[in-house]
């Protein structure tokens, strides 16, 4: 639930919310995407992400992208099983 309302939180303010604010440190140095939305980001850009996994093969990731010099982006991925 805190990484929903960390996602909800900087989509209603943006920028206007420092990243440490908004999302809890433990995204940044969550390791279990690294395959998963983490795999497709560009090197130096910082992410904190949160992986699930659901019944009968459904997953679901997260994700809370800052690129170099740019906003924040805001993602999520869902697919069934």
């Amino acid at each position: 639930m805190r990484v929903l309302q960390a996602l909800a939180l900087t989509a209603c303010v943006g920028s206007a919310v420092h990243p440490a604010l908004a999302a809890p440190l433990w995204l940044l140095a969550n390791q279990t995407g690294a395959s998963r939305l983490r795999a497709g980001v560009p090197p130096g850009w910082r992410v904190g992400d949160k992986t699930g996994t659901g019944n009968h093969g459904t997953t679901n990731d997260v994700a809370i992208v800052w690129p170099p010099d740019q906003p924040t982006w805001r993602g999520w991925s869902s697919t069934p099983g």
